[in-house]
């Protein structure tokens, strides 16, 4: 094992204790939609919560587990998603 299951939790906690009221971020966001997923949200969710979206795309392939299911293509759209980064 791995030894991540309470970092993993972590995420689900927090969020129910603020009851997943949706918060205005500003840090520069990437979003990789994988239709195969459980929940696809719209882009216009997303430029309502990222005030600095900054690279937004929704794949035909992959789902909840996108890096295990398509790690090639979720590499590929780590690299699309912050390749801005990398020119500054």
């Amino acid at each position: 094992m791995t030894n991540s299951g309470a970092s993993s939790g972590r995420l689900y906690y927090e969020s129910i204790a603020k009851d997943f009221t949706r918060q205005q971020i500003e840090l520069p966001v990437a979003v990789s939609i994988f239709k195969g997923d459980i929940f696809t949200p719209p882009r216009s969710w997303g430029e309502q919560s990222y005030s600095n979206l900054v690279y937004w795309n929704e794949l035909a392939q992959g789902g909840h587990f996108a890096a295990w299911e398509q790690p090639k293509l979720f590499v590929d759209e780590v690299r699309r998603g912050f390749g801005w980064a990398r020119q500054k």
